[in-house]
């Protein structure tokens, strides 16, 4: 069908006046989430969710839910040092200091300037029984701390 033109401006009008008094707001929400259920999400937002959602579980001292979302952020980015070591503090926690140290050793491979990271390792490793180990390591958190600035807070370390 065809519409005159007094037609469409009646229209317009009316939709105008829908628009201006709120009427058409429920609809309108309504499309926009449905569209935005339906839009891609990147993969660096989903690393984002998992690593915050990790790190909230692992500050409410909930280490195996934190380790679980520690590895889904690595499943998506693998090459996040930091997530490595947040999630071998998770496993030390737990007591499951071998997948602690594995953890610990790609944080150190991804990122050689951080102190923190030879630290904690040094831990895991004086839980591990490889004393002459963890010396190595924490002389080198030492040499590393007086030539740069830390980039991650330190985990606490376990108690023995």
């Amino acid at each position: 069908p065809s519409f005159g033109r007094k037609t469409t401006w009646v229209f317009l009008v009316i939709i105008m006046a829908l628009i201006w008094t709120g009427s058409l707001d429920p609809l309108i929400h309504f499309a926009m989430n449905e569209s935005q259920s339906i839009m891609p999400v990147s993969d660096s937002e989903v690393f984002e969710d998992r690593y915050d959602a990790a790190l909230n579980a692992f500050v409410a001292e909930e280490f195996a839910q934190a380790e679980q979302l520690f590895t889904e952020a690595l499943a998506i980015n693998p090459r996040a040092g930091d997530c490595f070591y947040w999630r071998a503090c998770a496993r030390g926690w737990q007591d499951k200091w071998q997948g602690a140290l594995d953890d610990m050793d790609h944080a150190v491979e991804l990122v050689q300037s951080n102190p923190e990271y030879y630290e904690f390792r040094a831990i895991v490793l004086e839980h591990l029984g490889r004393s002459n180990d963890a010396e190595k390591d924490r002389a080198a958190s030492r040499k590393l701390h007086k030539n740069s600035t830390p980039t991650s807070k330190p985990a606490k370390s376990k108690p023995s």
